[in-house]
């Protein structure tokens, strides 16, 4: 997920770019709505007053107090029958506020009216209660300047086109111009929704919202002061509730699958209550979910280890939650060696993606990050373990990554048919140890020869050595952007790892591997040539290995 980030300064928010990784899941994804478990949450928040409210007028009465007329009964009047009563809130579950906001584009001022504003009670007219078929609401904030926001903003018409039939709104809210923390002119908007090909209403922010938008992020992301867009607000039109919230450009089928939700099925238990459930597959396969890292992920401390698994599909809550599957594998020694392979049942609509992690205080690094080519086959995945540690394995939806990682011999689904996900969307997932051998043709020291990384398997390569004598020992790619090199020498006499190493000198853009080693005997040890990052999509990523 990529999005511009915009802290507060000086009263008004100013813009720089940020890259905030997704997925893997982790989208950086936020996880204010669940609880430390994982478990379904309901959301507090202010409910307001009752909108069935009946007062009967009094008959009026002459100047002699007699009544005028025959008596009547007094009219039924519903106070919040143009619109939801107070009070207004920024929480999930709470009601909109009725904005009033400047129309720039034929569509905006189509429901809005001859006054040229679009007031959020525009869009409360459309709902069933007033013979309309308006469901949910996207209001999707955005900056001309940010270009992953344009990214998604280039495809939300054609969801609009799709889902404006079942009930689905859009509203664009354009907050900055071509500069960051300049207000958008009605002119700059209104450029921007016909470049991007917007149907849709289209409004330029006020400057009294402009100030007071902030509160509209999830808590995560205030708390952090990354306050990103685009920012995502779903309502449930029924009510105007929230019904959920997110920042960061993202593929269409992360915006279909709420917004199908809202308009068939909205999740709410009570007036202001919001149930945001991440199990898609009760009592499917022998996965648990939620699924989450320290509180119920499966225990594969035992190997060989075995999971069915479900993928699901995404939520949205306070934040954008993507479903991962996780495996405690304990504490691992270093030298380990594992193999990792994920089948997909026929006619399985997912293509997992295998993440091996290592705990580190409260925070996972990655390790080894690597390609699954998915297909009817078991597809391994090898990794060795280069210092002890408690690991874990995670295992997500690979069509997020699918431009980079996926074969060119795969058909991939298309970008935006991302994590589709469902108790059709089954997996099986079989850990166990592995025993390294040598794979590849022996290196001889002061050599230079190329191979290819086929399959996603380690490559091992064996090579002489002579005691007390230092070794400089290179991975190296001509493409850093194909193959990020992970590298580790390897004793099979030990069995043990005599080093190991991600880049060179990360710091100088070097991000090929270099280890040194001085063996204490005669003998042969091993270079085991991986990957942190490798890109299958022009056919397998080459790499040479050089000894000094």
């Amino acid at each position: 997920m990529k999005t511009g980030t915009r802290p507060i300064r000086s009263g008004r928010w100013v813009l720089v770019l940020l890259l905030a990784a997704a997925a893997g899941w982790s989208c950086g994804d936020d996880s204010s709505a669940t609880d430390d478990g994982g478990t379904d949450v309901e959301p507090e928040a202010d409910v307001p007053p009752e909108a069935d409210v009946e007062a009967d007028a009094e008959p009026p009465e002459d100047a002699a107090g007699e009544d005028v007329g025959e008596e009547a009964e007094a009219e039924a009047v519903d106070p919040c029958a143009a619109y939801p009563c107070e009070p207004y809130g920024t929480s999930l579950g709470s009601v909109l506020e009725d904005w009033s906001l400047q129309a720039v584009n034929p569509a905006a001022r189509a429901v809005g009216g001859e006054d040229d504003l679009v007031d959020m009670h525009d869009f409360y007219a459309l709902t069933e209660a007033h013979g309309g078929t308006a469901k949910a609401l996207l209001i999707y904030v955005t900056s001309v300047w940010c270009p992953y926001c344009a990214q998604e903003a280039a495809r939300l018409n054609a969801l609009y086109e799709e889902l404006h039939p079942l009930g689905v709104e859009m509203l664009g809210l354009v907050l900055d111009g071509a500069t960051p923390g300049e207000i958008a002119t009605t002119l700059a908007a209104r450029t921007y929704a016909m470049r991007h090909g917007w149907t849709f209403p289209t409004v330029v922010v006020s400057e009294e919202l402009y100030d007071d938008l902030t509160d509209y992020w999830p808590p995560e992301d205030r708390a952090s002061g990354e306050i990103g867009v685009p920012l995502h607000l779903l309502y449930d039109l029924r009510e105007m509730r929230m019904y959920g919230r997110f920042a960061g450009a993202v593929q269409t089928n992360l915006l279909r699958y709420p917004l199908t939700e809202i308009v068939e099925d909205p999740q709410w238990t009570a007036p202001g209550r919001r149930l945001v459930s991440l199990d898609c597959a009760p009592g499917t396969g022998t996965e648990t979910e939620p699924n989450l890292i320290g509180s119920s992920a499966e225990d594969g401390t035992s190997l060989p280890y075995a999971l069915s698994g479900v993928q699901c599909p995404p939520v949205v809550g306070d934040g954008l939650f993507i479903d991962e599957d996780d495996v405690d594998l304990g504490t691992i020694e270093a030298g380990t060696v594992l193999d990792v392979k994920v089948t997909t049942g026929t006619g399985s609509g997912v293509y997992p993606f295998a993440l091996f992690t290592r705990l580190a205080g409260t925070s996972l690094d990655l390790m080894h990050d690597a390609p699954w080519v998915m297909g009817s086959e078991a597809n391994g995945r090898q990794f060795l373990v280069d210092q002890r540690g408690h690991y874990y394995l995670i295992v997500i939806d690979g069509r997020l990554r699918s431009s980079y990682y996926y074969g060119p011999d795969l058909e991939v689904p298309a970008a935006d048919e991302c994590c589709v996900g469902g108790p059709d969307h089954t997996y099986e997932l079989a850990v166990s140890p592995f025993t390294l051998a040598v794979t590849d043709a022996a290196v001889a020291v002061g050599t230079s020869i190329p191979f290819t990384l086929d399959g996603g398997d380690l490559n091992v390569h064996p090579f002489d050595v002579t005691a007390a004598t230092s070794y400089a020992v290179r991975m190296e790619t001509a493409d850093p952007d194909l193959l990020n090199p992970y590298l580790a020498v390897y004793d099979p006499a030990g069995p043990a790892v005599r080093g190991a190493n991600d880049d060179e000198d990360a710091a100088a853009g070097n991000t090929n591997a270099l280890v040194r080693v001085t063996p204490t005997a005669d003998g042969t040890l091993w270079v085991v040539a991986g990957y942190t990052g490798a890109s299958f999509r022009e056919g397998p990523p080459s790499y040479v290995i050089r000894i000094e």
